[in-house]
């Protein structure tokens, strides 16, 4: 089963994660400078 992780980062002010399955979402990160909820490093990978 492969998943993908997309990450949009094309807004300066906010950033969003999401890894999906074949056809289905199994997370979904934001995160807005705003308002800081850091969460770990984030990486682009390939699984």
């Amino acid at each position: 089963m492969a998943k993908d992780l997309y990450i949009d980062a094309s807004h300066p002010d906010e950033t969003r994660v999401v890894l999906k399955s074949e056809n289905q979402i199994e997370e979904y990160e934001y995160e807005n400078r705003n308002k800081l909820y850091l969460k770990n490093n984030i990486y682009l990978g390939k699984v």
